[in-house]
């Protein structure tokens, strides 16, 4: 009786049979589940990597734009070295259209204007005839998986930019003024890329050219920002007829740091400016024994326009314009000195929105929208410096301040300066580019200058050094190359 109770308690505990039977059942759940997981994880290699391949389709094409078959093939051109071994049948079905249109700040607009933003539909599909395959899933019904990864990048935030040219006597050395003019160029070749093979006017860029030496010439068409004159006996002119034989040329008086904070910014309807009057002098002798002066005062000839030098091209979008304008770049005479504070100030005010309706068209009309509003939705502004040397005021000459003494007994004063006007514009989040040019920068101007320029996070969306040294020409068109791409740079933006 003892042996069959034994035997019987072995069986009731002997489950080996019933595991076995467990696991066949089990078995082919375990292979599914494993069999499930690679193609998931194929599925998930694969989105990846579309996505990827979406992203920098989006950019090459925005890149292209307002092209928009350029923008077509350079898309495709990124999938196909994405995807070597495709036909390019199949790289177009994967590619898709490339959607061009508008981005607002927040969403894209299919054929919107303006045309600013390429959007890429990376698909594998059934319906493009490329899904992808399953190894195993398709055991359960299913062959294939569909994916579409779509990204939208823009060509660029929209941007208004000042380029302040140090145009001084000094930039005659070693034909540093020709220099000027090539990597000038180059700087609008990059930001008008696309537009200028086209002819079309890009609708969110706009560009000034700010010509310094001592002074600055806003230019002969604005006198209506000058003071009255009759209204001051103490003012030199008097009058416009002080002028005689010639006429004013455009130049004026720099307001001082101590005026106020926002000295750049207030408008000339609210602080009018005093004009620029060299008087006659032992180094500016005029009229003449024949009673004249140079014509118009042009720099380099005596008369009460001595110093002032070419005048400012207020905001354009006119590349032929531009072009022509820093083609036409001259150096002055070896003389007055160099006041980058003044140039930065009027660079400021080309694209200060306190100077809104101030400022004319290359046809004499009044800019009544421009500048824009520091808050615009995807709206930029950017001055770029070049100099070549040290700020200072040569004894004797006269220049924005007047002789030296009038405001600035000392070259470092004018250093501050500078670096007060860096400081406010960037307080208001103007993006400073700063380069320096030739062997004469050295020491504390180098400094300074590196200081005045914003820091390569001062934005995110401006990515990169702001300071730049160039010691010889081509150094300088390559300055001027960096500042070019990364202004006019592509970003995803979904």
């Amino acid at each position: 009786m003892l042996h069959l109770r034994r035997s019987f308690t072995r069986w009731r505990k002997d489950d080996t049979g019933a595991v076995l039977a467990m696991a066949a059942v089990a078995m082919p759940v375990f292979i599914g589940l494993a069999a499930l997981t690679v193609d998931a994880s194929l599925v998930q290699m694969t989105d990846n990597r579309l996505q990827a391949v979406a992203d920098g389709a989006a950019l090459a094409a925005a890149r292209q734009l307002p092209n928009v078959s350029a923008a077509q093939t350079a898309a495709e051109g990124i999938v196909a070295a994405n995807y070597p071994s495709l036909t390019p049948a199949e790289v177009t079905a994967l590619a898709g259209v490339v959607v061009t249109g508008n981005w607002d700040g927040s969403t894209f607009t299919p054929s919107g204007t303006p045309l600013n933003a390429a959007r890429v539909d990376a698909s594998r599909t059934q319906a493009s005839g490329n899904p992808l395959g399953t190894f195993f899933a398709r055991m359960l019904g299913d062959d294939s998986v569909d994916l579409q990864n779509s990204a939208v990048a823009i060509k660029s935030l929209g941007t208004e930019l000042a380029l302040v040219l140090d145009t001084t006597g000094s930039m005659s050395d070693d034909n540093k003024i020709a220099d000027l003019r090539v990597a000038a160029q180059v700087l609008l070749d990059i930001l008008f890329d696309g537009y200028r093979q086209t002819g079309e006017i890009p609708p969110d860029l706009h560009v000034s050219v700010v010509p310094y030496v001592a002074s600055v010439n806003s230019g002969s068409a604005y006198m209506n920002w000058l003071v009255d004159l009759t209204a001051d006996s103490s003012l030199l002119p008097n009058a416009m007829t002080d002028y005689d034989p010639t006429t004013w040329k455009g130049c004026t008086r720099e307001r001082t740091v101590h005026d106020s904070v926002l000295k750049e910014e207030t408008p000339p309807g609210t602080a009018p400016f005093d004009p620029y009057f060299y008087p006659s002098d032992k180094r500016n002798k005029w009229p003449d024994s024949d009673g004249e002066v140079g014509e118009s005062g042009v720099v380099g000839e005596y008369g009460p326009n001595f110093g002032c030098g070419a005048p400012v091209m207020a905001l354009s979008q006119n590349y032929t314009e531009l072009s022509a304008k820093v083609g036409s770049l001259t150096e002055s005479v070896d003389r007055f000195g160099t006041h980058t504070d003044v140039g930065l100030s009027w660079g400021w005010r080309t694209i200060s929105p306190y100077w809104r309706g101030q400022w004319r068209d290359s046809s004499d009309n009044l800019m009544t929208t421009l500048p824009l509003d520091y808050d615009t939705p995807l709206m930029s502004k950017v001055v770029v410096l070049m100099t070549d040397g040290d700020n200072m005021h040569v004894k004797k000459d006269y220049t924005a301040y007047g002789y030296k003494g009038d405001v600035y007994s000392n070259n470092s004063q004018l250093d501050t300066a500078m670096l007060e006007v860096c400081t406010a514009m960037k307080a208001r989040n103007i993006i400073v580019y700063v380069v320096s040019f030739g062997s004469g920068i050295t020491g504390g101007i180098q400094t300074d200058l590196e200081n005045c320029a914003s820091t390569p996070d001062q934005d995110p969306q401006f990515p990169g050094p702001k300071y730049f040294h160039a010691p010889t020409g081509s150094a300088l068109t390559a300055a001027f190359q960096a500042v070019g791409r990364q202004v006019n740079d592509v970003r995803l933006v979904q």
